[in-house]
Parts: C-alpha cells; sequence; structure tokens
C-alpha cells in the first residue's frame, strides 16, 4: 500500500490548481511565479526551476534547478508504517489490519540573490497550498479512511519543522527554505491490498 497510498497522495497534489497559486509572490517580478508541476521520477519530466517539482523518491541535496521541490521523506526515513489494530474480517474470516502510514513530506524552495527572507515567504505559501489542498482529501475511498497533519510527535520531537539557509557569494548566493510536513494516513490492509 506505500507505493499505492505516495503515488496518490502526489497525484492529488499535482492535480489542484492551488499547489502553484501565488507561487514566488513575494518576488519581483510577477513573471518569475511558479509556472507548473512537473514529476521528475516518473520518466517523462526533467526537473525545471520555477516549476513545483514533485518527486516520488526521498529529499536529496539538488542544485537550483530542481527547486521548488517536494519529496516523499526525508534523509532519515521515506515513511513509517506500524499496526493500529488487526481484526478478522467477518464476511471471508481473514485477518484485516488497521494500519497507520506517517509520510514526512520535505517541501524545498530556492532564490537566488541569497534573500533568505524572500525564501522563507515561498516556503510559507507552498507549505499553506499543499494543506489547503490536503484539508479536502481527509478520506480517499479506496487508499484511506482517515488523513491528518499533526503538529508534534513522540518523544519531543516537533515533527513539522522549518528553516531558511543562504550559501554563496555574489551572483551565485542561493537562499534555500525548507519544511517537512507529516502526513499520517490511516488506511486498512487485507489479502486483497495493493502494493
Amino acid at each position: 500500500m506505500l507505493d499505492t497510498i505516495s503515488t496518490h497522495l502526489l497525484d492529488i497534489l499535482q492535480a489542484d490548481p492551488r499547489l502553484i497559486q501565488n507561487g514566488n509572490a513575494y518576488t519581483a517580478p510577477a513573471t518569475t511565479a511558479w509556472k507548473g508541476t512537473r514529476r521528475p521520477d516518473n520518466g517523462t519530466d526533467a526537473a525545471a526551476a520555477g516549476y513545483v517539482n514533485l518527486f516520488d523518491s526521498p529529499f536529496e541535496k539538488a542544485p537550483f534547478t530542481h527547486r521548488p521541490a517536494i519529496y516523499l521523506g526525508d534523509e532519515v526515513m521515506d515513511a513509517m508504517d506500524k499496526l493500529i489494530r488487526p481484526a478478522i474480517n467477518s464476511s471471508n474470516g481473514r485477518r484485516i489490519e488497521y494500519r497507520c502510514l506517517l509520510i514526512p513530506l520535505v517541501v524545498v524552495v530556492a532564490v537566488q540573490g541569497g534573500n533568505k527572507a524572500a525564501a522563507a515567504h515561498q516556503r510559507n505559501q507552498l507549505r499553506s497550498n499543499i494543506k489547503l489542498i490536503l484539508l479536502d482529501h481527509l478520506s480517499e475511498p479506496g487508499y484511506w479512511y482517515k488523513q491528518t497533519v499533526p503538529g508534534l510527535s513522540g518523544g519531543g520531537i516537533a515533527i513539522e519543522r522549518v528553516s531558511a539557509t543562504a550559501t554563496g557569494a555574489g551572483g551565485q548566493d542561493i537562499a534555500e527554505g525548507m519544511c517537512r510536513i507529516p502526513v499520517e494516513i490511516e488506511y486498512s490492509y487485507s489479502n486483497t491490498s495493493p502494493a
């Protein structure tokens, strides 16, 4: 189900025009606004600057041309899948599992010129767009019965983290804004579930 659910999650984001809404809203000129979406890992698109690049793979350091980007997973984990409770299907006597999948969506934007405030604004805009889209998909028949974006995880670790950094000097100066958005998806798994 991990492949099925994570692919569907990116499909939802890519299909919604709100994902690129107000892209680069804080950067002049307006012609630099986000142009659309790309899926570089599907073999038909190439990552490009100015497009929201949706990667079906975990975060990796990449050049400016790969930004903005959304990754499925971070450096530590692609996803975490845990059993909530097992049950027995009353119609066929087989086991069914109610499970919780945690997928960290990693959002990275980059701004030339090293302006960390502009990078933070773009990160916040894309983060907000993602959360607005996900609010319309709390339940997805055939995929999940409950989706949430929690604020904190156990162990005292803030699961939603944001940061902005700058590197380089002069014309090579790049500022990046980054955040991790945890997406918890509760779903049922049985002997007829896809991969």
